[in-house]
């Protein structure tokens, strides 16, 4: 009765948003049960720990991880359940903490057998795996084993959980995009269910931002989407899922092109820069991150690369993405920076060591390539070509952004087939080639037709008419 007590005590710290509190609860917890984890947690010990839980997990095949026996021991079966506790709120302000977390479980798991909470466990190790270390095979391997487990124990209740990491972290590396927009629907339903609505809610961010940054779904449906789902997370008091899913609304309506609406006045009666000067006074950096990558998405597919650069600096600068997680916009926004990047590189700007900046991206995009060429080798290809424009290789050049063109297309990422099709407009128009450019520009406007984003086909409805009226003259 007094771990329930206790148990208990730690989920109203959390809801109530007090991690620290919630932490040190459930550090003292666990110090009464014999699992000691030391205060000061440091780079050291955080390797130490994983080299040691990689060197048991090596000692199983997939097979023989889903063959232990079941966890029997309450003590054991205690201590995993105060690590989910912990784990669920250490991202937010003890990130160090986070791994030690999660090596601990998955201990318990290997020395005393599996419950349905070592779905949490494996699941976790798996994104810790793909953020960490890229190491995209062992991660895919660790998601998997996470799902059979789940299913093992007939867990319903954690599917919210354990999605989150497995659809949100880890198969974004593996799997097509679009493979996850249905999971993440599902897994809603199924958290929704159970009466887990923090994570059933979570899934609506991901569902947002997977159809918005990385699959290109039709914006206006998606509009009427996102609208539903924002309203729900406000009727819950999901304050963290709300903040996140508006700054996506105010995007969506920002490509559409509507002039007659402001989501953060609409959701949040505040102006959109009255908003990130409230996430910055509340120290939410993962929020204020999330505000800088969508501003620079916005001018970027404008064409205000100015704009854009500013608000990759600020990001890089303010709110750097330190250990958390990657999800599928921070992947989206990887490429994007590595286009600003070379975009200065050929400039006379040089506040920036913008060059290294873009071979940088381009590097991580080959290895991401290397994993999932389906989601990522046409975002490669435009990043090369782009270089090949910075280092004066206009063949090569012009082969890649060909290449990127039609991989977009064949794998259904239309908003970024129109972006490929206007940097090579772009290309064309530097070369004094007007006729190939007007074509690119022409295709660009209808990708972004299809997208519904009729804001930039108005851009692209003014580069052709300023490109034919000069070449009339």
């Amino acid at each position: 009765e007094k771990l329930n007590a206790y148990h208990y005590l730690i989920r109203v710290l959390a809801a109530s948003r007090k991690y620290q509190e919630t932490i040190s609860k459930v550090m003292f917890v666990l110090e009464e049960l014999g699992e000691n984890i030391p205060k000061e947690i440091t780079a050291d010990l955080v390797l130490r720990e994983s080299k040691e839980t990689e060197a048991a997990l090596c000692n199983y095949s997939e097979p023989e991880l889903l063959g232990l026996p079941l966890m029997t021991d309450r003590r054991a079966r205690t201590k995993i359940l105060m690590l989910t506790e912990a784990m669920s709120v250490a991202y937010r302000g003890t990130p160090f903490l986070l791994p030690i977390l999660v090596y601990r479980m998955i201990k318990l798991s290997l020395e005393h057998g599996l419950c349905d909470i070592s779905s949490v466990a494996f699941c976790s190790l798996g994104a810790l795996m793909v953020t960490a270390r890229e190491d995209f095979e062992g991660g895919y391997r660790m998601g998997r084993v996470a799902i059979e487990i789940m299913k093992r124990f007939d867990a319903e209740r954690l599917i919210s959980t354990v999605y989150t990491g497995v659809y949100g972290n880890i198969f974004i590396w593996k799997e097509p995009f679009q493979a996850g927009l249905d999971k993440h629907i599902e897994a809603y339903e199924r958290g929704t269910y159970v009466g887990d609505m923090n994570s059933a809610l979570h899934h609506y961010g991901q569902y947002v931002g997977l159809a918005l940054w990385a699959c290109g779904e039709n914006l206006s449906e998606l509009e009427e989407t996102i609208r539903i789902f924002l309203r729900r997370a406000i009727q819950y008091k999901q304050q963290a899922t709300s903040s996140t899913i508006t700054v996506f609304h105010s995007q969506t309506i920002k490509l559409i092109g509507s002039n007659n609406e402001d989501s953060y006045s609409t959701f949040f009666h505040c102006s959109e820069d009255e908003f990130f000067q409230r996430a910055q006074q509340n120290k939410g950096n993962i929020l204020c991150r999330f505000v800088c990558h969508s501003r620079m998405f916005i001018a970027l597919y404008k064409g205000d690369m100015d704009v854009a650069a500013k608000w990759y600096m600020t990001s890089k600068h303010k709110y750097p993405r330190g250990m958390n997680p990657r999800f599928s916009g921070g992947l989206v926004s990887e490429f994007l920076e590595g286009l600003v990047s070379f975009h200065f590189a050929r400039s006379d700007n040089t506040d920036e060591p913008w060059a290294e900046l873009g071979e940088s991206s381009m590097k991580r995009l080959k290895k991401w390539t290397e994993s999932s060429t389906w989601n990522f080798a046409n975002k490669l290809y435009l990043l090369e070509a782009e270089y090949y424009v910075f280092v004066g290789d206009e063949t090569r050049a012009l082969e890649k952004y060909q290449a990127s063109i039609a991989v977009a297309k064949d794998h259904r990422f239309v908003h970024e087939e129109g972006l490929a099709h206007d940097k090579t407009a772009s290309f064309h128009i530097h070369h004094g080639r007007k006729s190939d450019a007007l074509f690119h520009f022409a295709q660009a406007r209808k990708c972004y037709l299809s997208w519904g984003a009729r804001a930039l086909v108005k851009v692209m409805d003014d580069k052709i008419s300023s490109l034919s009226t000069a070449e009339s003259k």
